[in-house]
């Protein structure tokens, strides 16, 4: 009986000091908060965190997790304005539901000037202008050039600055640029200068504009441009547009402004001449026009003068060699009778 005793006595002094333990259930899930989980392992379910900061709102956010995987790390977190990537430490805590608990904590970021509108926060930043706009002296016309716009109705007016640069500083475009494009493209080796005149037109010191817009053997028609010597810019102008054609450059060496309307190579033109008043207005003072007499065949060369209102004052018809052969508002073709009709006959 005392060999039966003290091995159960024996059994029970083991069993209260822990040396023996019942074996585990194998079936449940073992959760570590750091380090690697061991025993069966399930895949956890994918979650969003949002964030909510001072300085942005963040969103979509997606972590996957495996219980063998060591759950503490870094997530990146989408910023829904500027794509700012914060790191964010997730840390589980217990329960085997296939779904992390836990707290999400924040890393702060740079401290940055935002601007907020309604409920949504935006991050700003100054941005410093890269060019400044160009000053020159508008008295200054030495470094002027041009060139094609993008459209059939520009010219951009350049100049260079102290870089060697060219920057535009006007755009002209009321004149019909379509003829130039076509001459440029066909022939290389011309250029856009060959369409541009500059001249001083009104004699103030400063050369002035004449864009061709279309050019034959005869006349070349366009538009001029006005030099404003306190703004260094062209400005449209609309006495010298009247005229259409090109003046004689070489009557304006000698001080003459003379437009000339030709309609034929050989004998039939139109010729006007100007003056520029005490106001600055531009004033008709003469016209030529010389033509073909139907009846006679002959040259004939009508010159009508003007005032300073543009009034006709007189007018004279010359043959081809200079002599007067009619007044010039009789027609030297008709008849002229000496004769006068008599009273008598007005009565019957």
């Amino acid at each position: 009986m005392k060999k039966l005793v003290f091995p159960v006595i024996l059994l029970s002094l083991l069993s209260g000091c822990g040396g023996i333990s019942e074996t585990p259930n194998t079936d449940k899930d073992i959760n570590v908060v750091s380090g690697l989980a061991e025993g069966t392992t399930t895949d956890l379910l994918t979650y969003e965190t949002g964030v909510t900061t001072d300085e942005a709102t963040t969103s979509d956010a997606t972590t996957t997790k495996t219980a063998g995987d060591k759950v503490q790390g870094s997530t990146t977190i989408a910023h829904t304005t500027n794509s700012v990537t914060m790191p964010v430490i997730t840390r589980a805590t217990g329960g085997n539901d296939g779904i992390v608990h836990g707290t999400t904590m924040s890393v702060p970021s740079v401290q940055r000037r935002t601007t907020t509108t309604s409920s949504t926060t935006t991050i700003t930043t100054t941005v410093e202008p890269t060019t400044q706009s160009s000053t020159f002296d508008p008295r200054d016309y030495s470094n002027i050039s041009y060139a094609l716009g993008t459209k059939n109705n520009e010219i951009k007016v350049l100049r260079g600055n102290k870089a060697g640069e060219e920057k535009t500083v006007q755009v002209l475009n009321d004149a019909d640029t379509s003829e130039i494009k076509e001459a440029l493209e066909d022939d290389s080796t011309k250029k856009i200068e060959d369409f541009i005149v500059n001249a001083d037109f009104d004699d103030d010191g400063f050369p002035d504009l004449f864009i061709v817009e279309k050019q034959d053997e005869l006349n070349r028609l366009g538009k001029y441009y006005r030099y404003d010597k306190d703004k260094g810019i062209y400005t449209s102008w609309t006495e010298m547009n009247s005229l259409k054609n090109l003046i004689d450059l070489e009557e304006l060496k000698k001080g003459s402004i003379i437009v000339y309307d030709k309609k034929d190579d050989n004998v039939e033109y139109e010729s006007k001449t100007f003056e520029w008043n005490e106001e600055g207005a531009l004033v008709l003072k003469s016209s030529i026009h010389q033509y073909t007499d139907e009846e006679s065949g002959e040259i004939r060369i009508k010159y009508v003068y003007y005032d300073e209102n543009g009034e006709e004052t007189t007018s004279e018809i010359r043959n081809k060699e200079g002599e007067i052969v009619a007044d010039g508002n009789q027609n030297p073709t008709e008849p002229t009778s000496d004769e006068e009709p008599s009273s008598e006959n007005n009565y019957n």
